[in-house]
């Protein structure tokens, strides 16, 4: 799942976790995976949605996939 994907997933997500915990505080932040990753060691962030890495996680980090998404491409005749 892309940025997009996150992107399309995460106001629903957000409902649903306000319904379940509506006194939480939410903070939301845009970074580059290995910045995420820096941030849930030094617990500035409590988890993220995004894609995952190609590089081994930091010890202590787990990934746990959401959704598969296949992703397709479009475009008209004559483009190549």
């Amino acid at each position: 799942m892309g940025l997009m994907g996150v992107k399309a997933i995460l106001p629903e997500a957000m409902a649903r976790f306000r319904r379940q915990f509506p006194l939480a505080r939410v903070h939301i932040v845009e970074r580059f995976a290995a910045l995420v990753q820096a941030d849930l060691r030094n617990e500035t962030l409590d988890f993220a949605f995004g894609v995952k890495s190609t590089k081994p996680l930091d010890a202590g980090i787990h990934f746990r996939p959401l959704l598969r998404v296949k992703l397709a491409v479009y475009a008209r005749k004559g483009i190549a």
